[in-house]
């Protein structure tokens, strides 16, 4: 594999990661519901483990993803900006599976760190994803996308629903991200002075 690939591969295997163990802990909990619980309340519940393994793991794959777009994304301040929300908001989301609900106070800081930065990170990188050849030129709508349905669900939705409906856009964009990045980015330029090998 193209170490050009890691990132988008780790991309792919955060949101697998969280997505498996977010199913194995409701199917350990029938008693938790979408929209009537938060999130985390898996993570001190019957699928405690589960979860908050799937929440950690993803957030550590997320910190390889988010530091690969400063490569394949176009280059600039937006692009490094972005990138650094998007480690920031995996190394908090590690935290949401290390201090869990357990933890109140630890918990809230890294869940309020964790849902600022990915929207901040969907607004600084709708630009860079606009101008990456690799999304034909509607890499900044995915972005703007994402960040309406979290906005419009936030406003007409309870606030357990807004929480799922905005966790699981994250986890479809950075799926579509990494899938467009794995599949369609174009080959690493050659260094400055060297020409480029022929086609």
């Amino acid at each position: 594999m193209a170490l050009v690939n890691l990132g988008p591969v780790c991309g792919l295997l955060a949101s697998m990661s969280f997505l498996v163990g977010f199913l194995v802990a409701i199917l350990l909990d029938p008693g938790w519901r979408v929209g009537a619980f938060w999130l985390s309340d898996l993570g001190v519940r019957q699928g405690a483990w589960a979860y908050n393994t799937g929440v950690v793991l993803g957030g550590l794959l997320t910190i390889p993803f988010a530091l690969s777009a400063r490569h394949l994304l176009a280059p600039g301040r937006l692009t490094r900006l972005g990138s650094t929300l998007f480690v920031v908001a995996g190394i908090a989301q590690v935290g949401v599976g290390v201090f869990t609900e357990h933890t109140p106070a630890m918990h809230l800081v890294f869940a309020f760190v964790l849902f600022t930065a990915v929207p901040l990170g969907w607004i600084v990188l709708s630009l860079p994803m606009h101008r990456t050849p690799a999304f034909g030129g509607f890499g900044g709508v995915l972005s703007l996308i994402a960040l309406g349905i979290v906005l419009v669900a936030g406003r007409v939705t309870n606030r357990f629903t807004a929480e799922a409906i905005g966790v699981f856009t994250a986890v479809a964009w950075a799926i579509l991200v990494s899938a467009v990045l794995l599949l369609r980015h174009p080959a690493v330029p050659p260094p400055k002075g060297l020409s480029a090998p022929p086609a």
